[in-house]
């Protein structure tokens, strides 16, 4: 499966999940891209209602995933068994923690002086 993975680049939780997932280690064809450095990929992405701020995307399959999903799709299918991440492929619980995790994360992120990425101001 061919996939690209955007995430925030300055957010240390992102940064150390994309690390952990080790996803390179499964597929090779797996790119992993800061988002803060593609900020014409965050744009096209808002103006389809995927906000990066929110949550991870993940190209694939022709498809865009976000947020939960995209985590779901991550721990399924592109990080490697040894991770343990596949065992936590649930959708239902993916969905109930997310918004919890993304929380965590947008008040880390303001505690360390970080702008969003979609900064609209």
């Amino acid at each position: 499966m061919n996939a690209t993975v955007y995430y925030d680049g300055e957010c240390p939780f992102c940064r150390s999940y994309v690390a952990f997932a080790r996803l390179k280690e499964r597929f090779g064809e797996v790119d992993l891209v800061d988002a803060r450095t593609a900020p014409e990929k965050a744009a096209e992405f808002l103006s389809k209602g995927l906000d990066i701020d929110d949550g991870f995307i993940v190209e694939a399959e022709g498809r865009l995933f976000h947020g939960a999903e995209a985590m779901q799709l991550i721990h399924a299918e592109l990080a490697p068994k040894s991770t343990g991440l596949s065992r936590l492929s649930d959708g239902g619980l993916l969905r109930r923690i997310y918004p919890v995790l993304a929380a965590g994360r947008r008040l880390t992120l303001k505690a360390l002086g970080r702008k969003k990425i979609n900064d609209r101001s």
